[in-house]
């Protein structure tokens, strides 16, 4: 047995789980998502659609509060953004995680997998 996961267990969601629809309340409905994963997998779902476009400042806050906490929960959470490969590499007229993120989200995952 590996032990990587402290609890092991599973905590899927999408864009409506992360995402609130008034100002202010994204980041915390975010940060409540992530402590129920802590110690186990937290399954993120049609992940290309937590930031809609551009001007969806509800889904950047959503997907910023997302990073900052995986960052400082590395040791204790396994993130999974599950998704279309083209749709999470951008199109065009829409926003995609790699753009609309942060400087390289790609860059500060630890692993992986296709």
């Amino acid at each position: 047995m590996l032990r990587i996961l402290r609890l092991g267990h599973l905590v899927e969601v999408d864009r409506s789980a992360l995402v609130a629809g008034y100002a202010g309340q994204t980041a915390l409905k975010t940060r409540q998502v992530v402590e129920a994963a802590l110690g186990g997998v937290l399954f993120i779902d049609e992940a290309y659609a937590i930031v809609a476009d551009e001007r969806d400042h509800f889904g950047k806050e959503a997907l910023d509060t997302l990073i900052k906490l995986s960052e400082d929960h590395r040791d204790d959470l396994v993130v999974i953004l599950a998704g279309c490969a083209r749709a999470m590499r951008g199109r065009p007229r829409r926003a995609s995680l790699p753009t609309a993120a942060p400087p390289s989200p790609r860059a500060r995952a630890g692993t992986r997998a296709r």
